[in-house]
């Protein structure tokens, strides 16, 4: 999954943005920093993005290759961040095929009706919890895990499941937003057709 951020000025929210994406998903994410000049860029490649470029061009250029693309809401207004966001650069934001997560930010003179005005941080903060719950409901090709007790009976213990590590007895469990669970259990059936794993709880001793 490659989320692109996108800032412009100092890249004070995109850098913020970012460190708290490293924080939540480690490496399990890629992250494009886009930054209408070197400065915002620099601001967000030093926060941890994978790779950043700089410019109108950059940014158009790149807007489609992202999964998710996140930023201020003045992304898509031609001449907020001080003048900073071009037409094309709107224009690229607008129709690239990425699911857009806007951050409402005073400074862009952009109100949306039925929002409350928030703390920056705490927008932020919704940022990544729209984001991870994008992440576990896109990947498809993750797997499902049921634990069945010793009843028979089965119920929802992780969903996008990414790695599945048997340790003996002990079954570790990693999703796709680097979330880790053990279980003590076996495997009881593999549907790989149905994405579903079922696993069967082991009494302790």
């Amino acid at each position: 999954m490659k989320i692109a951020v996108i800032d412009g000025q100092g890249g004070g929210v995109g850098k913020v943005l970012i460190e708290k994406l490293r924080a939540e998903f480690g490496k399990n994410i890629e992250i494009m920093a886009l930054g209408t000049n070197s400065l915002a860029t620099a601001a967000m490649l030093k926060a941890g993005a994978n790779q950043g470029a700089s410019g109108e061009n950059a940014i158009v250029v790149n807007t489609d290759k992202a999964d998710i693309i996140a930023g201020c809401i003045g992304i898509l207004a031609v001449g907020s961040m001080m003048g900073e966001i071009t037409p094309s650069i709107a224009t690229a934001v607008g129709m690239s095929k990425a699911f857009k997560i806007l951050i409402p930010f005073g400074k862009c003179m952009i109100q949306v009706v039925g929002v409350t005005s928030k703390p920056l941080n705490q927008s932020i903060d919704q940022t990544i919890t729209v984001i991870k719950n994008r992440l576990l409901s896109e990947n498809t090709d993750c797997l499902d895990v049921y634990l069945a007790d010793l009843s028979g009976n089965a119920e929802c213990f992780m969903q996008s499941v990414v790695r599945v590590l048997p340790e003996g007895n002990i079954i570790k469990l990693e999703n796709v937003v680097g979330n880790v669970r053990e279980v003590r259990a076996r495997i009881k059936e593999l549907r790989l057709e149905d994405h579903l794993i079922i696993l069967e709880k082991i009494e302790e001793k």
